[in-house]
């Protein structure tokens, strides 16, 4: 599997990656909404980690971009955030899941027991 990370802070993508490794055989790395929208386009990742708050494009912005010409891109809202607002507005924008960064952990039984609908 291939999956995108994305998160303006290279330590947390550095984390995902560690903690990932078993999981995933390819990495693809962005520091911003911008450049997640375009490696998405071209290496169609399996997975996208998605932070929110970034520079320039926020990750809701990026996912809103990704799921318009890909809608069965599977996002998962990575953030610090727990604001419900935002957590509606990214169920909203087709993310499959809304993790706190304090448990990155959580992922994988989220990506392991995912079912496409």
């Amino acid at each position: 599997m291939t999956v995108l990370l994305v998160d303006d802070h290279k330590g947390i993508r550095e984390l995902e990656k560690s903690m990932f490794a078993s999981l995933f055989d390819t990495f693809y790395e962005s520091a911003s909404g911008e450049e997640a929208v375009s490696i998405f386009n071209k290496h169609k990742p399996d997975w996208v980690l998605m932070d929110y708050k970034m520079k320039g494009m926020t990750g809701l912005e990026a996912c809103k971009k990704i799921k318009l010409d890909n809608m069965k891109a599977k996002v998962i809202m990575v953030t610090q955030f727990e604001d419900v607002h935002l957590k509606k507005k990214a169920f909203d924008a087709g993310i499959v899941a809304f993790v706190s960064k304090a448990k990155l952990a959580t992922i994988k039984n989220i990506i392991l027991t995912y079912k496409e609908n």
